[in-house]
């Protein structure tokens, strides 16, 4: 049986409630398998990821170092993390052998003190720039050609709109949101990247319960494990 580690919890969040539902999309399917462990802090994240070798790593999770002006000392003294050499080490040799990652959310918020990440995910938040207003109905649309949004109608799902990313030029967007008001510009709601041979998916959707709920969201996330793992084009349309 596979197992995919799903790496969780930090910042304005409610990890508790989401993380599971995430996990159990992600294993909700017959063919590929899979069994997700959830850990919620970094320590346990590093043991497991130097104890185990794991078929798929997944990160919806919001630890960063917190050094903007807005958060108090007290948010930073529970919710700030850096990463450690250990944890840097181990989720790099996982890309090195090919592990596939599932970036969910919050993703490329995390780890701004590891260069390597943003490279792994094909793109990142940008302090100062990036932003999101309060969720809304956000109208999603399929831009791409990849297998996971194949046949795929355009849709609404109540979620964050996080926008101004630096996405890299190697990622390939496959959805978008123009968001609920005119003249928005279309954001990057899912991208596909390629680093060494490991796939990446990110996809921006996932702040809360009700968009993990949505069904649309969740065909996308079990298409997207079984592209991840290398199924064939059909097996990932009919995730």
């Amino acid at each position: 049986m596979p197992h995919n580690l799903l790496i969780s919890g930090g910042w304005a969040h409610d990890f508790a409630v989401t993380a599971p539902l995430l996990a159990a999309c992600i294993d909700d399917s017959q063919t590929l398998g899979l069994e997700t462990t959830i850990v919620t802090d970094l320590d346990q994240a590093t043991q497991q990821l130097m104890t185990q070798n794991w078929d798929l790593i997944t990160i919806y999770a919001c630890w960063f170092k917190m050094s903007d002006a807005r958060y108090s000392a007290e948010q930073r003294a529970q919710w700030a993390r850096e990463t450690s050499e250990e944890f840097r080490g181990a989720l790099d040799e996982c890309r090195r052998r090919g592990v596939p990652l599932l970036a969910v959310h919050t993703a490329p918020i995390c780890f701004e003190d590891w260069d390597g990440w943003q490279s792994w995910l094909g793109g990142t938040w940008q302090w100062g720039t990036s932003f999101h207003p309060a969720p809304e109905n956000l109208t999603v649309q399929v831009v791409g050609d990849s297998p996971i949004v194949a046949g795929l109608e355009t849709f609404t799902v109540f979620d964050e709109l996080y926008s101004n990313l630096a996405v890299s030029s190697e990622a390939e967007v496959q959805l978008v949101s123009p968001g609920a008001r005119v003249g928005d510009k279309a954001e990057p709601m899912l991208w596909t990247h390629v680093s060494g041979s490991s796939r990446v998916v990110y996809s921006a959707l996932g702040h809360d319960q009700v968009s993990l709920k949505n069904e649309t969201h969740r065909r996308i996330i079990r298409r997207s494990v079984a592209w991840l793992m290398g199924a064939s084009p059909e097996v990932v349309i009919a995730a």
